[in-house]
């Protein structure tokens, strides 16, 4: 037996070890802050985002698993090493991304990279607010903050698809996006009558 075996045989135990998901027992651990310092241009972070970027949803079986986990782990050090830089919201996304995907399959911390992404840049063109609400309402089964998030994709998002989409869900759950009209009853006295009489108030959901 010789050493390039012995080499072979821990480098495959290695890559065998990192196919297994790591899960995160604490997220606030796990997930950065929701307050970051100011978001500047670093060329370093974006070079490694690029570098990242070139490993993400690429190949088949477990040269996918692997490519995945590498992709996770420049992205998390991206997040440690500079979050002064303007592409950690980018990153919070990518890492949602990952967690929620095949490989992972860790759908509570997926949902909380995915808020960071627009809790880190609100303006940001990602549909991480819809992937977050999806997530929390079919995967989660927390139907409160999946309504929250919904209604947050009609407030500040204008992608007439998701608007639909949104709409037809909230009424699905009872969240409704339109007007309600309620009927309440009043009393008017008239001497020593009484009429009931009915009036109607508009309420937006």
């Amino acid at each position: 037996m010789g050493d390039l075996e012995r080499k072979r045989w821990a480098e495959e135990e290695l890559r065998q070890w990192h196919r297994v998901p790591q899960q995160a027992f604490r997220l606030e651990l796990d997930v950065p802050p929701r307050k970051m310092p100011d978001h500047t241009n670093v060329p370093e972070a974006n070079k490694m985002y690029t570098f990242a970027m070139t490993f993400k949803d690429k190949g088949w079986g477990t040269d996918y698993i692997d490519n995945q986990r590498r992709a996770e782990l420049v992205f998390q050090q991206l997040l440690t090493q500079y979050p002064h830089s303007d592409k950690i919201s980018d990153v919070a996304y990518e890492l949602g991304d990952i967690y929620e995907s095949k490989a992972n399959k860790q759908f509570r911390r997926a949902a909380a990279y995915f808020e960071r992404c627009f809790q880190w840049n609100p303006m940001s063109n990602k549909d991480a607010r819809m992937r977050a609400a999806r997530l929390y309402d079919r995967q989660l089964l927390d139907r409160s903050r999946a309504i929250e998030l919904y209604k947050d994709v009609l407030n500040h998002e204008t992608d007439a698809k998701r608007h639909a989409e949104v709409s037809k869900r909230l009424t699905e759950l009872g969240g409704r996006s339109k007007p309600i009209i309620v009927v309440q009853a009043a009393r008017l006295h008239w001497g020593y009558r009484r009429r009931a009489a009915c009036t109607t108030k508009t309420r937006w959901a």
